[in-house]
């Protein structure tokens, strides 16, 4: 009878002494006493949880330093890593557990740090195994700004000549985000592991975005692998995520699918200009823009010949419309009045003929802001319809349009992130002045999905002198759509070099569907036209920004 380890006795009974790996781990032991296991701790986590070391008990040779690739080696994983990102093991007193905390310090963009840890895979073509991780993290600290590094679990599947057979990225988490796992099938829309696949290699990756200046930082507690083969039903619920258009091919035995989408966002206006010394006029921000609608179809059937593929386009995002600059010498007489700029509309989301989910609409030039985007159309089958807004015009300075009640997509495991606040005006001259800055850049929308953006900051002036200032703040983004650019004002006395600069909108949350928001107004006033006339002027207005584009989920069991 062939010995089987961890059943048959006399192997135990061949050990004068515990069998370990290079680092010392023991994998089985010499001992069987009651209660006990002749397996070490790694075998028993590699029986549990797919994988050797996936907990994290087995710590480095020096627990409290941090993890080198040869001085201080995690067992049974493979450290890489720039300078400036460190990983440590740490211990949670509440949990009573262990994890690897990863920390990006001050890093630059583009520095990283990957953990890379592999198991044997076995495969059967008649079995037509799949495979499902399970990443197990929690965020320290909290960041609400804009992202500066992201962590991926992916997984690369080599044959037993070690050539790669193609690598899945399962799923990526943010430092501005709310998370605590990252989990998915380990091939790409759950299709079945190359037959000739030994090994997955399981891989961590903290990535720099930009040069780190929060105290975030990521700490990975455990990671289990799950291996079976599809029964009746179905095992894994997989949504395969679409950013920009491509093709979604339909897998071996899926007839149905839910398709979860979202259209792309208008672009928020540019801001409007005025210098003029004989008639005082406002200058008002660009409005905003509208967001898309978004749909859910369900049960939706693909199993014919014709759906072996499917074309999927994603919305594009609407354009912010750009800013408007003059400038004025001295001597020269010129005025300026304009109006604000558009923004583009958002283009649609379509899959196949199925589904078409129209774009929001640009902002307008006077007093429009950009159109709720229209109601989802299909050729054949039920939408459930969830929405859209509008956007919100710079001369209300109302709040944007109100937000969906969703915080995310169904099917998606992260919420989105806020969109970016607008900046401020800035507005200065040489000589005696009266300067006023309207506001300061609002606060971003709070995190959601296909939000109006927000009008642009606007400054009223009535005449005649002296003069009464209306200055009004930037409006508040919508959820998921970035804040009002605020304006700029100069009112002076005397001859002067002047410079006026509405702030630009900020942007959008990225894929939301959310319109953009409007760039800020700029006015110069002068007291007469001789101070005017012997004045140099330069005037720009602020940039509306861009819509968030679409987004797609194709849903399905396999």
């Amino acid at each position: 009878m062939p010995r089987q380890y961890g059943a048959d006795a006399s192997i135990f009974q061949t050990l004068t002494t515990p069998l370990t790996d290079p680092d010392g781990v023991t994998i089985i032991d010499t001992g069987n006493g009651f209660g006990s296991s002749p397996l070490g701790v790694a075998l028993r986590e590699q029986v549990s949880f797919g994988l050797p070391n996936a907990t994290f008990n087995i710590l480095p040779p020096i627990p409290t330093e941090p993890i080198a690739e040869y001085d201080n080696p995690l067992p049974y994983w493979q450290l890489q890593t720039t300078p400036n990102i460190t990983a440590t093991a740490t211990f949670d007193t509440t949990t009573q557990t262990w994890g690897i905390k990863i920390d990006p310090g001050t890093a630059p963009a583009n520095d990283y740090l990957t953990l890379k840890t592999r198991s044997w895979v076995t495969t059967d073509d008649n079995l037509a195994l799949r495979q499902r991780a399970s990443l197990t993290l929690a965020k320290n600290g909290t960041y609400a700004g804009t992202s500066q590094w992201n962590l991926t679990l992916s997984c690369e599947y080599f044959d037993h000549g070690n050539t790669s057979l193609g690598t899945t990225v399962i799923g990526t988490v943010f430092d501005n985000t709310t998370w605590t796992s990252i989990s998915g099938t380990t091939t790409a829309g759950g299709s079945a592991i190359p037959s000739s696949a030994s090994w997955a290699e399981f891989t961590v990756k903290l990535t720099a975005t930009g040069t780190v200046s929060s105290s975030t930082s990521a700490t990975i507690k455990s990671l289990l692998v799950a291996t079976s083969t599809p029964a009746t039903g179905g095992n894994f619920v997989v949504a395969d995520s679409f950013t920009a258009s491509g093709t979604w091919t339909r897998p071996t035995g899926v007839n149905y699918v839910t398709v979860v989408a979202i259209g792309g966002g208008g672009g928020g206006g540019g801001g409007a200009i005025s210098a003029n010394f004989t008639v005082e006029r406002g200058a008002s921000g660009g409005n905003g823009g509208g967001s898309s609608s978004w749909a859910i179809i369900r049960d939706l059937y693909v199993g014919g010949t014709a759906d072996a593929t499917v074309t999927v386009g994603i919305g594009t995002a609407g354009v912010g419309g750009a800013g408007t600059a003059a400038t004025k010498a001295a001597a020269a007489t010129t005025t300026y009045q304009t109006s604000r700029t558009a923004g583009g509309a958002g283009g649609a989301t379509t899959f196949g003929t199925y589904l078409t989910i129209p774009g929001g609409g640009g902002a307008g030039t006077v007093g429009a802001a950009g159109t709720a985007g229209g109601a989802p159309t299909s050729t054949t089958y039920g939408i459930e319809f969830l929405g859209s807004v509008a956007g919100t015009g710079g001369t209300t300075n109302a709040p944007a349009g109100s937000a969906s009640p969703y915080g995310q997509l169904p099917f998606w495991s992260a919420a989105f992130a806020a969109g970016a606040a607008g900046v401020n005006g800035t507005a200065t001259t040489t000589a005696g002045s009266q300067t006023l800055l309207a506001g300061t850049g609002a606060t971003a929308g709070s995190a959601g999905i296909i939000g109006g953006g927000a009008g642009g900051g606007q400054t009223n002036i009535s005449a005649p002198s002296p003069v009464t200032y209306t200055i009004t703040a930037p409006g508040i983004g919508g959820y998921g759509a970035g804040s009002g650019g605020a304006a700029a004002l100069v009112r002076y006395n005397a001859t002067a070099t002047v410079v006026a600069t509405g702030g630009n909108a900020g942007s959008a949350a990225a894929n939301s569907g959310a319109g953009g928001a409007g760039g800020g107004g700029a006015i110069v006033a002068a007291s007469g036209s001789a101070v005017y006339n012997a004045s140099t002027i330069t005037i720009t207005s602020g940039n509306g920004s861009d819509g968030g584009a679409g987004r797609m989920y194709v849903v399905y069991v396999a």
